[in-house]
């Protein structure tokens, strides 16, 4: 199937050979983890890991624990240094006494963990391939082993080991048998087949009609084909993919990419997971021809595709239709709004490689549900539906409150930014279409396009006044004022001029420097955060946060290269290679790591105080992700995050507890819910409330009292109607009573009293009734 830790659908491939005991109990190689789950009603209602091999516990996830070198009999590693094409890979078993066999790969040995007064011990009692569990020395003797991926026993209780030269030795390439009673360090009884790259093993449980079934099947990956040998390891019965036994030369058959493990169902079709290019899930129904010139046995089931692909390096389909993503879910965004007809609405929005999907409602999503709604830029009303894609990409988007601000790639070096009222209905149009290159203020050149810059990263700001544009390709990041209207750059970050491209300015790393920066969010307070790391894995792998001060919102020039208020730097502990942050409304952050970077592992990381002295995660969300690429939260707190290669969306109900950051008895969720937060915002300077600001001249802290003069004066010193230029965030036209300014008249244009201050006070004082 899918790597784990694949950027696309055409990288690296993953290995998972997977197991069921009698009990139907399913055990699955969590490779990027390190580890093997076990679900105890998988085909039911078990969505849970309910035990775990290889780490101390769920939240964990290091390559031999931390000490990658230093294997234990409690520790697995699925990853060879320098071997893309072999990392991730691992395979489990369990014999007919209910003992777990594990293929740990990483360390070049096979590992048992014994069934112990009904429980499967966490630390193993037999080591194969190595002479103690200590050792993890690749050989090519018989009584060691070259990275094997999968293990299975046939009926007589034989262990078969597919050894799959890990590190390209003569010895590798071979099927190991192993014949009980077994002891560490012991030497296989024997080997079958020749010239294999064999990556997946499954004993041919047959008992239909066909004589010539029966024995082992091997997943010969260099060959591409599928192999039925005699369990004396000599007679080849079966081939799929090819029509001989012939090794190497072409293949052209839907088997000729597959890197998957294997499967045999209770009719004796056989089941075949098609990683890579086809990015498919293939049935070889019964009976299969012997081998022979000209029988290229063709699936006669394709589970994830409906037909052929035009080009086969990016399919049309993963699962296509409705209820199915398509390839690597880039984008991802939550918004609601009243509709003056319709009343309130609520949607999730997900970019889909070609295509855009919507689902409604979003708080009432069953897993698997289908979109309500599809967007296809490019193609006519006709073709608005499920079965088409666009002939470009769509690569992010992002929501301005009002409209969705969509990435389209026309790949190579060209990308637009179409712009799509809230909200989306299906077949929608866009109603404006931002273009590069974008002059910056007072003549100051034009950031344009360079012919590195293969991806755009967006940010709008709410309301759509600004908009922050990530370069990763020309290692800058710049606002965008008046977008909408007369688009023009305002600041830069990471160079000192608008034609500066270099990683880093050419320097060291520094505060005020770029390399590679990507994703990009704005928290609760306003500030802004920029991932300075990129696909596949460059840069800087920090994520720097900048002070929302550092940007006046009508600066008369180009701001060039501010340095960052903070830094997540990258650690030996942690690596910050991050993906898109998201914040709650307490601003507690989420945001997943690169899967490249194998210190940030697999679990997103939460920080409950992102603007404090820390850098590191106060917890994870401990369960699997592959890349949690993009994450955003809704305004009840329910956490969405886009898996980029598993093609899905994770929802959280409320992950963390309600809180109530500037104790006035109102949680947060209903201080920065639509009827607190409109016409006003949160200042930046102060996490506990809107508007306990700094008196006048600066003389005065922040008490966390709204009160007069302090607040009130306060704001009128920061966001005056004079000097600094009208703000709409704090006219709230004429105040009606408390908890219900702006309700029946607009704006009125002026900072005034009383209609705008005497309504924050009695806003801010109320019961949240």
């Amino acid at each position: 199937g899918l790597p784990e830790e694949a950027i696309s659908l055409t990288e690296t491939i993953s290995h998972a050979n997977m197991a069921v005991d009698s009990s139907g109990h399913l055990y699955v190689p969590d490779e990027e983890n390190h580890r093997v789950l076990k679900y105890e009603s998988p085909f039911e209602n078990d969505a849970l890991a309910d035990e775990v091999w290889g780490q101390a516990g769920f939240s964990a996830n290091l390559c031999n624990r931390g000490s990658t070198t230093s294997p234990t009999a409690s520790s697995l590693c699925f990853e060879v240094s320098g071997r893309p094409d072999l990392n991730l890979g691992g395979g489990v078993t369990v014999d007919a006494a209910g003992n777990l066999w594990i293929a740990d790969s990483g360390n070049a040995r096979v590992l048992r963990f014994s069934l112990v007064m009904g429980s499967i011990s966490d630390t193993a009692d037999l080591v194969l391939g190595q002479p103690n569990f200590t050792t993890r020395t690749v050989g090519t003797g018989l009584n060691q082993m070259d990275y094997p991926l999968a293990v299975r026993f046939d009926d007589d209780g034989n262990l078969y080991v597919a050894d799959s030269d890990g590190n390209g030795s003569s010895g590798g390439k071979r099927v190991l048998v192993f014949e009980p009673p077994f002891t560490s360090g012991m030497m296989a009884d024997r080997t079958f087949g020749s010239n294999m790259c064999p990556r997946g093993l499954e004993l041919d449980a047959y008992n239909g009609t066909d004589p010539n079934r029966g024995g082992m099947w091997v997943q010969d990956i260099c060959n591409t084909r599928l192999i039925l040998w005699d369990l004396d390891g000599t007679t080849v019965k079966k081939i799929i993919g090819k029509d001989e036994i012939g090794d190497l030369g072409s293949c052209n058959t839907p088997m000729c990419s597959n890197n998957g493990s294997i499967g045999i169902d209770q009719d004796g079709n056989v089941i075949v997971s098609n990683g890579r290019f086809n990015n498919d899930v293939l049935r070889f129904d019964d009976p299969i021809p012997d081998p022979g010139s000209g029988h290229y046995w063709a699936p006669d089931y394709r589970f994830f595709r409906t037909g052929p692909s035009p080009n086969p390096l990016r399919p049309e389909a993963n699962l296509q239709g409705p209820k199915g993503l398509q390839g690597s879910v880039q984008g991802l965004e939550v918004v609601s709004g009243v509709d003056p007809s319709a009343g309130p609405w609520d949607q999730m929005i997900v970019a889909d490689a070609y295509r855009i999907l919507f689902w409604n409602d979003p708080a009432t999503l069953t897993t698997h549900q289908a979109a309500d709604g599809v967007v296809i830029p490019g193609l006519g009303p006709g073709l608005q539906d499920f079965t088409h894609n666009s002939p470009w990409t769509v690569t992010q988007v992002k929501s301005d409150g009002a409209r969705l601000w969509a990435v389209i790639d026309f790949f190579p070096q060209n990308m637009e930014v179409w712009i799509y009222d809230l909200p989306l209905t299906n077949g929608a149009t866009p109603t404006q279409i931002i273009t590069l290159p974008i002059p910056a203020i007072n003549g100051e050149g034009v950031i344009a396009l360079q012919p590195t810059d293969i991806e755009l990263i967006i940010r709008p700001t709410d309301g759509g006044g600004f908009v922050w544009m990530s370069f990763p390709g020309s290692n800058r990041t710049v606002r965008v004022r008046n977008p909408l209207t007369n688009p023009e750059v305002d600041v830069v970050l990471g160079q000192m001029s608008t034609s500066g491209t270099d990683c880093n300015r050419g320097l060291p790393e520094l505060p005020s420097t770029l390399c590679r920066p990507g994703l990009m969010e704005i928290d609760r307070l306003g500030d802004l955060y920029v991932s300075d790391h990129w696909l596949e894995h460059t840069g800087n792998n920090r994520l720097l946060v900048f002070d929302r001060g550092l940007f006046p919102p009508n600066n008369t020039a180009v701001i060039y290269a501010p340095s960052a208020t903070k830094i997540f730097p990258n650690t030996p502990s942690l690596e910050h290679s991050t993906w898109g942050p998201a914040f709650d409304s307490c601003n507690r952050m989420v945001v997943g790591y690169n899967g490249f970077s194998f210190s940030g592992g697999r679990f997103p990381g939460v920080y409950h105080d992102p603007r404090g002295p820390s850098t590191m995660p106060d917890d994870f969300l401990k369960d699997f992700s592959s890349h949690a690429y993009a994450a955003v939260f809704d305004e009840d707190d329910n956490l969405y995050v886009a898996d980029l290669n598993r093609s899905r969306v994770l929802i959280y109900k409320q992950p963390f507890a309600t809180c109530d950051t500037d104790g006035d008895g109102c949680s947060d969720q209903r201080e920065n819910g639509p009827d607190e937060t409109l016409g006003g915002q949160r200042d930046y300077k102060n996490p506990w409330d809107f508007y306990d600001v700094l008196g006048p001249g600066a003389a005065l802290p922040l008490d966390r009292i709204i009160d007069l003069p302090n607040d009130i004066l306060g704001v009128i010193q920061h966001h005056p109607a004079g000097d600094l230029g009208y703000d709409a965030q704090f006219d709230r036209g004429a105040w009606t009573g408390p908890n219900s300014w702006n309700e029946t008249q607009g704006p009125d244009g002026v900072i005034d009293l009383p209609n705008d201050i005497l309504g924050v006070i009695l806003q801010f004082q109320h019961s949240c009734q």
